[in-house]
């Protein structure tokens, strides 16, 4: 008999129920949701407005409240599905809300928060091996297979920007131990997923520098300040300017 400690959560990609190797399907998109909501504050009390608006937006039925009540009993009942012993895991607060609690290893986003945390502190070489496998937990956008709500898309959102945050991190020791070449294709796909981080883009002009490949990198830049200027109506910063004023006198 699987043990609840023993199910695992993912919400750095499509929402994810795991029983041992298989995931677990959760029938009920409203359910859905609210696992996913109490998820992503995992260990916290959601309160019921919240969830009230996260299933309804600004337009809840006079009966939501209840309605609601009737989704906490079948996510209850299909946790316990998944392993018997499971629904203690969700709490009622009081009547304020309730509280999902994940244990130490259950829940993606928090073994991601431990890897990145070890890499801060560790020598450039072990980060990078954090780094690889924080960033090996994501499965694609965070809860992409939802149509998310307000307060979801607030998580969301901060959860895309600790992504970012952990590839710009990554990049970073990648150039400090001047893996160049290595990190060109990389980069390439990032500018494409993130055309307006202009950090992105001025590593990968560096990269391509860096490998040899100057009138790349001049290209990239003439990208860059196209993208910019139609985007955004700006020009590229002036870390981007001396950059490519250094890539141009290489070539004197």
């Amino acid at each position: 008999m699987l043990k609840p400690e023993c199910v695992r959560y993912g919400i750095l990609g499509p929402l994810q129920l795991r029983a041992g190797p298989d995931p677990r399907p959760l029938r009920g998109p409203k359910v859905r949701k609210v696992l996913a909501l109490l998820l992503a504050r995992a260990n916290q009390v959601v309160s019921a407005d919240t969830l009230v608006d996260e299933l309804w937006d600004e337009q809840p039925p006079k009966t939501a409240v209840a309605t609601l009540r009737t989704h906490i009993y079948h996510l209850r009942r299909s946790l316990d599905n998944v392993a018997p012993g499971l629904s203690d895991r969700l709490q009622t607060a009081e009547t304020t809300g309730y509280v999902l609690t994940a244990g130490p290893g259950q829940l993606d986003v928090h073994r991601f928060g431990e890897l990145t945390r070890q890499a801060a502190d560790a020598e450039p070489a072990a980060a990078l091996r954090l780094l690889d496998e924080a960033l090996g937990l994501w499965r694609g956008p965070a809860l992409s297979d939802l149509p998310a709500g307000r307060p979801l898309r607030q998580h969301i959102a901060q959860l895309e920007e600790m992504k970012i945050t952990t590839l710009e991190s990554w990049v970073g020791l990648h150039m400090q131990l001047g893996r160049h070449r290595a990190l060109v294709a990389e980069l390439r796909g990032l500018v494409s997923r993130y055309p307006l981080h202009e950090w992105f883009h001025t590593r990968y002009m560096e990269a391509l520098f860096r490998s040899d490949r100057r009138s790349e990198a001049l290209h990239a830049y003439q990208r860059l300040r196209r993208i910019l200027a139609d985007e955004l109506g700006i020009d590229p910063s002036a870390q981007v300017r001396s950059l490519h004023r250094e890539i141009l006198t290489s070539g004197a």
